[in-house]
């Protein structure tokens, strides 16, 4: 049976590093929308990005302090401009999934990533006592344990991936996320505790970003040791579990699965003929540039400038393996 109340939590606290905010006004009442890069780890330069939704008032009238914050940030420089003049903030946010159909490579494909979302609070002011931190609990359904599986020697790493499907009481659907988990311990009580597709349980943990150095080729020489070059190495997003609760006693059952998988169509297809649409337009010739009028002759049509193309954003993961 599906529980009351899942917990679904992020909390973040650190300078605001940057931010990309935007104002709007529907039906007379002021919102915020964007996303806010905050700084969970200077030494190490961690930062989070939150995707941004927020009112200006709640539907009672009441004013949303949040979105006050929210108002201060975008008239305020972040770290990367300022360094330790930026706003500190606190952030309790949830995890979500950015998804959304394209076709870069000619072929349609869904593009799903984990990130850090809120909606109608959630920011508060916070001064210097308040430690840097980027953490996660979730309730869920432990769907599958997996070996970590190196992308460069494709041999596993020691580590396990944790599929783990959180429901959203609120609208009654559910979201698959990928968690990692290293510690022997912990890797352990999966192995020994943990039935896949029943095991309902909290999982805690921290939000952090890795280094992922690929090896290059493999220089030929004449004499002496070969040498191998290394690429250019990027950041990745980890969830890392940190630590987890004994199983819950109540577990997901079949309805609930069901239930989830008829969600989960009916939010692909709005996202397919959201797609489909916005490639009609596209698709619209653009009309050519008039000619510009010369002292003699006529002069070449300028040529239409191109549109820009829209950039994905940076994240490791882009696939859609939801277990319903």
């Amino acid at each position: 049976m599906l529980p009351k109340n899942v917990e679904n939590t992020v909390e973040l606290c650190g300078r605001v590093f940057a931010h990309k905010l935007k104002v709007s006004n529907k039906e007379g009442i002021d919102s915020i929308s964007g996303t806010v890069d905050v700084l969970t780890n200077e030494a190490e330069g961690t930062t989070v990005q939150v995707r941004v939704f927020m009112r200006s008032k709640y539907k009672s009238g009441k004013d949303n302090g949040s979105y006050k914050v929210l108002v201060d940030i975008m008239n305020s420089k972040g770290y990367q401009e300022v360094g330790k003049e930026a706003m500190r903030v606190n952030v309790t946010a949830k995890l979500g999934m950015n998804e959304y159909y394209g076709n870069k490579t000619g072929e349609v494909k869904l593009n799903s990533f984990m990130e850090v979302q809120t909606a109608f609070s959630g920011f508060w002011n916070v001064d210097e006592k308040g430690p840097e931190r980027a953490v996660f609990r979730l309730d869920g359904t432990v769907m599958s344990l997996e070996d970590e599986i190196d992308r460069g020697s494709n041999e596993p790493t020691g580590a396990k991936i944790v599929k783990l499907i959180v429901p959203d009481t609120f609208r009654g659907t559910a979201d698959t996320f990928k968690l990692k988990i290293a510690s022997d311990d912990g890797i352990a009580f999966f192995n020994s505790r943990v039935i896949e597709g029943q095991t309902f349980m909290k999982v805690s943990g921290e939000l952090v970003d890795t280094v992922v150095a690929s090896a290059g080729p493999v220089a030929e020489v004449a004499f002496g040791t070969v040498v191998q070059s290394t690429s250019t190495s990027r950041p990745r997003r980890e969830f890392i579990i940190t630590g987890g609760q004994e199983p819950f006693s109540y577990y997901l059952e079949e309805e609930d699965f069901q239930k989830f998988a008829e969600a989960r169509k009916a939010h692909l297809k709005a996202l397919r003929e959201r797609f489909d649409e916005n490639s009609q337009k596209t698709d619209v010739p653009a009309r050519p540039t008039p000619a510009k009028t010369t002292q003699f002759g006529s002069a070449k049509p300028a040529p239409t400038p191109a549109k820009p193309v829209a950039q994905a954003p940076v994240v490791e993961d882009a696939e859609d393996d939801f277990d319903f």
